[in-house]
């Protein structure tokens, strides 16, 4: 899971593991801020990256898969990196994360393995499409905002608590891709939400925050939510059961932010709840028999 790292004490120097060799990292100087960008590209099952290489101190981290390196890593980040780069696809038994740490870097963790509490200060800022595509079962997050694709088709996410923190949550934030008639989740093991927990303190959800969850049946504290942000086009409806529109009296607009099309699986009474503080899209509608776009 993804939990604060608030209460998190400085681990003494004498108490952190020697780093793995040099001759595994390769680095270069971070684009960012003074220091070195240090990735790791060996293959042992556990990972601690350098406070420094050749004098100069190491700022930020990231890994690359080796091919045929399928193993569980343990990951050790040392006080003094501020930024993590990619972990894409990378088994992830555990990682310490330093309380230095002020950035994540755009997809740092995409299609990663996460077994573990994943634990970082409420402070960090976040660059999107964090977990896309990573398997991760159960969420407490800990932020102010849940950024655009940050979890994306993962794979196994069951249950989401964010915290009172959280004021608006990003485009695509928890959305699953679907396939071509809308009856099942494009990617494998996509999907599985249940329930989210709101903070009262939400105020926006981004366009398909939640699309495409066709297993989410509970959602509770959505009372605050005051803006379901919309793409500015909408769909005409009203006409006969043929699709006809006839006259401009009988159309009325709607318009499009899919927030949370195709969560089929919510009862009739939580729709009209999201409806009445200003939801106008729909739940869940076949592709042939979706309205007529503008």
């Amino acid at each position: 899971s993804i939990i604060s790292g608030q209460k998190i004490e400085k681990v003494a120097a004498e108490n952190t593991p020697a780093s793995n060799p040099i001759y595994d990292f390769r680095y270069k100087v971070c684009d960012m801020t003074a220091g070195l960008a240090a990735e790791y590209v060996g293959t042992s099952a556990t990972v601690v990256f350098p406070k420094e290489i050749e004098g100069v101190p190491v700022v930020e981290v990231s890994m690359t898969q080796q091919r045929g390196d399928t193993a569980d890593k343990t990951i050790i980040i040392p006080e003094g990196v501020k930024i993590i780069g990619k972990f894409q696809n990378i088994a992830i038994t555990s990682i310490d994360i330093p309380t230095t740490l002020k950035v994540i870097r755009d997809s740092a963790f995409y299609g990663a393995k996460i077994k573990g509490d994943f634990v970082v200060h409420s402070s960090v800022m976040l660059g999107t499409g964090l977990f896309e595509r990573a398997e991760i079962q159960r969420i407490v997050w800990p932020f102010g905002s849940v950024p655009s694709e940050t979890f994306k088709d993962a794979v196994g996410l069951t249950n989401v608590t964010l915290s009172e923190a959280v004021k608006i949550i990003g485009r695509s934030a928890f959305e699953v891709s679907v396939n071509w008639n809308g009856t099942a989740a494009s990617v494998k093991g996509a999907g599985a939400l249940e329930s989210v927990t709101f903070p009262q303190a939400i105020s926006e959800m981004g366009i398909k925050a939640f699309r495409g969850n066709m297993k989410l049946a509970t959602v509770a504290g959505l009372d605050s939510c005051k803006k379901f942000v919309n793409t500015g086009s909408y769909y005409k409806e009203g006409g006969d059961d043929t699709g006809n529109t006839g006259s401009t009296s009988n159309v009325s607009k709607r318009y499009i932010s899919e927030q949370f099309t195709f969560c089929s699986a919510l009862p009739i009474a939580t729709e009209n709840k999201i409806r009445s503080i200003g939801y106008t899209d729909t739940f869940s509608w076949h592709k042939d028999q979706a309205p007529q776009r503008q």
